[in-house]
């Protein structure tokens, strides 16, 4: 009855924005601060970002490859900080309205249906902990809705993606591919994306080879299993 609903209404976009949002919060309200993976070093890149320092986890000294989820997280995390909260709501906060935001564009552009299977589906386990896959879920789900219409956007998001996640540079390269065919690099906003999207790519690798030396591309921390 829901999804029929949205389907049928003339404002599911906004619908789904609010519903994820109210739903979001609501989990989030519920759940106690925890941490997955390198969140703790998540939350303390983005800290040190907030107060003007270096990208780094202040515990250990050594640049993170992977800081950009964190970099554009520090704002709000300076903003929650200021209001007395935590970085970790922050973090929340920050998921939600990424999320909230996919559902709109889906709902938008696909339909109800996908918007809610697609952002209100086992990507919501992701909303209170202070990690990147609701960036890049919610860059690449934007990405691929996208990428005929406005294949721009597309470069520019999985741009993003690859900034945060080096793997999905897989799928920019085909979506570089797919955008210059058969004549889509006549279209000057193509271009200017397709320059901008590279240079977020190599965001990440370059600090690093710029600090110790190394691009920090190495495989050997991922549990392939």
């Amino acid at each position: 009855i829901l999804l029929r609903t949205l389907t049928v209404s003339s404002r599911s976009a906004l619908l789904i924005f609010a519903a994820i949002v109210g739903l979001g919060g609501g989990l989030a309200l519920l759940s106690p601060e925890r941490h997955v993976g390198d969140s703790h070093q998540h939350v303390a890149m983005a800290t040190a970002v907030a107060h003007g320092a270096s990208p780094r986890a202040p515990s250990e000294g050594r640049i993170k490859p992977s800081w950009f989820y964190a970099f554009i997280a520090a704002p709000i995390v300076r903003v929650v900080e200021t209001a007395g909260g935590s970085p970790h709501t922050a973090f929340t906060l920050f998921n939600v309205l990424l999320l909230a935001a996919t559902g709109a564009l889906l709902a938008r552009r696909v339909s109800a249906a996908a918007a809610v299977l697609l952002a209100a589906g086992p990507i919501l386990w992701w909303l209170d902990k202070p990690h990147p896959d609701v960036f890049t879920f919610s860059m690449m789900a934007a990405a691929m809705v996208l990428l005929t219409s406005a294949p721009w956007w597309s470069l520019i998001l999985l741009g993003l993606a690859t900034a945060q996640e080096p793997l999905a540079g897989v799928a920019l390269a085909a979506a570089l591919i797919s955008a210059a065919l058969p004549v889509g690099f006549a279209d000057r906003r193509v271009w200017l994306a397709a320059g901008l999207s590279v240079v977020l790519a190599f965001i990440a690798p370059l600090y690093r080879l710029a600090r110790t030396g190394t691009l920090g591309l190495s495989l050997s921390d991922i549990d392939f299993h």
